[in-house]
């Protein structure tokens, strides 16, 4: 569901390693990306794209 969410939202965000930390098998891409690319690649949980995407939750 929050893919499909960010698909529609156009939201982008940097996901620097210090903030993000992932595997390295992960990609390593630190600038803007959109949140449906972060989920899809598995950068942030669907709890990190919703405190993103709707920061007064």
């Amino acid at each position: 569901m929050a893919k499909l969410i960010s698909s529609h939202d156009r939201i982008s965000a940097c996901f620097p390693l210090d903030t993000y930390p992932r595997p390295a098998e992960k990609s390593q891409y630190e600038g803007s990306r959109s949140l449906w690319s972060a989920l899809d690649d598995d950068i942030i949980t669907t709890e990190q794209a919703r405190e993103i995407g709707d920061p007064l939750s």
